[in-house]
């Protein structure tokens, strides 16, 4: 997979053990393929995967703050789009 092909990612949280642990889902906007998952959804874990794809211009994401926070601190200049499920 070449990391600096993707320009688009949608982000979501998803529940490992309901009410206890979390992760994030990344997916290829484009192919809607499965890029990875993470088992977090905090800030600092999100940008740290962010980052690894340098090209990012378009995230799609539900209305999270932290979720908003990561793309900032990654890739400010990013445009983040509400997805439609939320």
């Amino acid at each position: 997979m070449d990391r600096e092909a993707i320009t688009a990612v949608c982000i979501d949280d998803f529940a490992i053990k309901k009410r206890e642990s979390y992760g994030t889902i990344m997916v290829d906007i484009s192919t809607h393929q499965i890029l990875d998952m993470i088992s977090s959804r905090e800030c600092e874990a999100v940008c740290e995967w962010l980052k690894t794809y340098p090209n990012l211009q378009v995230v799609s994401r539900d209305g999270s703050v932290t979720y908003n926070n990561a793309v900032v601190d990654a890739h400010p200049g990013a445009l983040q789009i509400s997805d439609r499920f939320h």
